[in-house]
Order: C-alpha cells, then structure tokens, then sequence
C-alpha cells in the first residue's frame, strides 16, 4: 500500500487528508479504486490551525475566523460532505450593514459595495467619508483607460482607477482587512484578480459595477439548506472548530493516523519515496508528501533541497494579529446601531483595524442577556500584535469599545488571542513565483506537493480547495499519471474575496 504523509493538521492539511480518505462524503472523495494510507502530522497540541473556538460561559467564541464565505463552491462541498448541514447558521438580520470609523465617527459603507468597489453612484456621492474633491476623482474614473497589463500592487490599482481617497477610506481598509496587509505592497493578481480582469474587459470598473450583473453567478451545487441561502457567510452553531472536529472524526474512522504534538523535523528523499523525520526520533516512509505548510517551514524541512522556496518566501511577508473578544450584558449592544461592525480607516490609529459586534453578526454565539464584541488589531504595517502585552490589548480594546460602541466597564468576560506570523501577504509577483515553485518541486522533487494560505488564498474555503488540489495531484502522481493537470494542487477557485 502507498503513503502519503501530510505535513500540518490546519484547514488544508485536514482538507488534503479527507479528500484521500475512504470515509470522505462525496462531493469531496477523490474517486480511485484504491486510495493511499494517510499520515497526518502536526507540531501544536491540537489540528486546526487558525479555527480555534472556546465555548464559554454559554458564549460560542472564535479566536481566529468566524465563517466561511457561502458562495464559494468549496465551501459547500466540504460541509455537505461532512453532513453538517443541520449546524450551518447564516448571519442574523440585525448584523446586516456595516460602518467606517474615520476621524473620531462611524460612517456607514455605501450600499452597493462589491468587494470594495462602489456599484451605486447616489450612496458614494452621499456618503461623509470623501471630501468633494475626493468624490469628483472617483467618479473620474468612468472615463480613464484601461491600465497595463501585468501584475501591480492592489494599492497603486486602487489609486489610479479611484484615486488616494478611496483607496485609504473606503476600499482599502475593507479588502485590505482580509489579508492584514498593506494594500500598495499585495500583488492584485494574487488577491483580487477579477478586478484587473474588469478592468482589461471593459476598461472603467465604476461604469461596469453600475450596469448590473452580466453574468448570474453559477449556482452552487448541491445548494445551501434554505436557513442560509440568503447568507453572505456561514458559520455553524457551534462554531468553526465544528468542521475541524467532523474532519479528525472522519479521518480516524476512514483509517488515517493522526499525529499531534510532534512536528516533522526533516524530510529527506531515499530513492523514489521520502522518509518523514519526527520528533522524538521516528521516521516515516511516504510514496508522496502534503506540505500543508508556510514556505520557511517547507524550505527548513527539505534542506539544501528546498531552495525553491526561496523566492516565494523572500516575497510574501507574514504579519501578527491579535483580537480581544469582550463579552458583556446584552444592555451594551442598545445604543449600536443596525450592522455587523465596522473596520478602521487609517487616520492615525493605525493598532486597531476592525471591530465585530457579534451578537448582531452571530446571534447563536451568544446566550440570553448578553453581549459579544470581537477588537482586531494589527497588519503587515505595525508590529503592534507583538509589541503589546496582553493587558495593554485589554485595555485598549474596552477603552476603544468605550468610545465607538458604548460598552461601559466592568466586562464580564475577556479573551486574549495572538496569531504571531500567521497572515501571508502575497507580494506583487505572486502567482509566478507560486509557478515555478510547483515546476521546480515536480523536476526535482516529484511526490512533493503544496497546500494552504501561503500559496493559494487565506480565505477558508480557498485554503481547502488548496488541499483537495493537492490531493488530488498526489493521488494522480501516484497512480503513474504524469504530470498533474494544469491547477492541480492551486491556486482554487476565485480567491478574490478571502473570507
């Protein structure tokens, strides 16, 4: 029998392994005759990764992300497969709408909005967070050209199609929020690419957005239950960690071995396998290798023989974030108005970035009589997530509550989460330097493959995706069938949105 060994127990590594497990629901099992013995190793405690719930005190709370974005057909794959259809939840009625704190006020986001980009002239004139002159720029934009072919920072995008204004008020804190980045260093290939593509399709993005629709978007198959078909998001009942735990159920069922708490210290190459070295001095021989890891992990791993993740190393810096979810009576959340929240313009303040009025986004998080709030803090421009001690985040995360959502002190209840190095911001180049690092890896290392938020989207259905397609490429290599197909094992479906 071959082995595939999957180095790292996040969303993707689970991902990967599920998709190579005879006990994997359809929509996700890779259909083989014979499927390979899966290995499954993880350094922490616990598989995962980001997807971190505590269920406390009556109060579903998530230390890293809170949902999936529904209209990604992962998404949908994964949880049907699971047979969690009967937890998913969408987002409750009072969490919809959302604000921009700039300069001391919330100003609510123009209706309209698409991924950052404004699909209504009447809210944007309307709106108090462009000066007049920054209003006339944006709307210059229905008459510039189409701009260069090739990648570019989403920051320059921005600016050239709607000026500086929209970029650091409107746009930019929204999209750059996704991946705790600075939006004039990612690469808009890499993350938004369906704007470029607008762009060199029909030159002004403003004049498109106002026609409408050209396409209806495909429909997702099998379809959402009817609970969440209305729902941007979905998350489930109780919480996130539910899909982790549906995965490592499912994986020991379907015959898996499931390591935790010891990492993978090498992986050396003996004749057409590979020997997986662990802590504590065991070895495991693999016909083919996951590596569900960042590219410095990979790269550390393979030796002198992983020098080919240097450049998409050298090019995709990580950035340490931070949240503070407060919990409180349901008192506090009667002087808010209607929303789920809001992000934070660049006006000085640069530590918090967003705050989530979860009761409002997520009623199930919350028990009778109270309160949820989740504070965000840094991105790829301040070290603030690591400078900062857990007492100084509590502090001004109730202090900053205080003044933009009335919660008034004592609280109930405070979580401390710190995600050092955790967020990639794909540099501009990207999808190339990902290119060759896949070319390299099948001339000199066949049998290795890649998966996960370093490679090909940070949002979690894209993480997934990204570990089926691995999956799916280490299945087809061991079957003696080539080369993969071209994507196989990256990057997954539509990435730009990243939630």
């Amino acid at each position: 029998m071959t082995r595939v060994v999957v180095v790292g127990g996040g969303l993707a590594g689970l991902a990967a392994a599920y998709a190579l497990s005879p006990a994997a629901g359809a929509p996700w099992r890779l259909p083989a005759e014979r499927l390979p013995e899966v290995v499954v190793v993880e350094r922490s405690p616990r598989f995962g990764g980001k997807i971190d719930t505590v269920r406390r005190d009556g109060y579903v709370i998530e230390r890293g992300p809170d949902s999936f974005l529904a209209r990604k057909p992962a998404a949908r794959r994964l949880v049907a497969a699971l047979g969690l259809d009967g937890e998913a939840v969408g987002t409750g009625p009072e969490g919809r709408g959302a604000y921009v704190f700039f300069r001391g006020r919330l100003h609510p986001l123009p209706e309209g909005m698409a991924t950052g980009i404004p699909t209504r002239l009447g809210p944007l004139v309307r709106t108090g967070l462009l000066s007049l002159r920054g209003k006339a720029r944006a709307a210059l934009e229905l008459f510039l050209p189409r701009g260069p072919a090739g990648d570019e920072a989403l920051g320059a995008f921005l600016t050239r199609r709607f000026g500086r204004e929209v970029t650091d008020r409107l746009a930019g804190p929204l999209l750059s929020g996704i991946y705790a980045g600075d939006v004039h260093r990612l690469s808009v290939l890499a993350t938004f690419p369906h704007l470029k593509a607008l762009e060199a399709r029909h030159g002004s993005l403003l004049r498109t957005m106002l026609a409408g629709p050209r396409e209806r978007p495909p429909a997702i198959d099998p379809p959402w239950p009817e609970a969440v078909q209305s729902s941007t998001f979905v998350s489930f009942r109780r919480g996130l960690l539910t899909v982790v735990e549906a995965l490592t159920a499912a994986l020991a069922a379907g015959g898996a071995r499931l390591i935790a708490g010891r990492g993978a210290v090498a992986i050396r190459k003996e004749g057409s396998a590979y020997a997986v070295a662990l802590e504590g001095g065991e070895a495991i021989r693999a016909e083919a290798v996951i590596l569900a890891v960042p590219a410095a992990a990979a790269r550390a791993l393979l030796g002198p023989a992983g020098e080919a993740f240097l450049p998409l190393e050298a090019g995709t810096p990580y950035a340490s974030v931070a949240n503070v979810a407060v919990w409180t009576e349901a008192a506090a959340l009667s002087a808010l108005p209607p929303g789920s929240g809001f992000v934070v313009a660049r006006d000085g303040r640069p530590a918090i970035t967003a705050v989530t009025w979860t009761t409002r986004k997520w009623p199930h998080t919350t028990p009778p009589g109270g309160a949820l709030f989740r504070v965000y803090f840094g991105d790829a421009t301040t070290d603030v997530a690591e400078r900062l001690t857990d007492a100084e985040l509590e502090a001004a995360a109730l202090s900053f509550l205080q003044e933009t959502s009335g919660v008034r002190r004592p609280p109930a209840g405070v979580l401390v989460s710190r995600w050092r190095a955790a967020m990639p911001a794909y540099g501009v180049g990207h999808r190339e330097r990902l290119s060759a690092l896949r070319a390299a890896l099948e001339r000199t290392l066949p049998g290795i493959f890649v998966a996960g938020s370093a490679y090909d989207g940070v949002g979690l259905p894209d993480v997934a995706e990204s570990g089926r397609r691995a999956a799916e490429a280490a299945l087809d290599y061991l079957q003696g069938g080539g080369a993969p197909a071209p994507g196989a094992g990256g990057p997954p479906e539509g990435k730009e949105a990243g939630a």
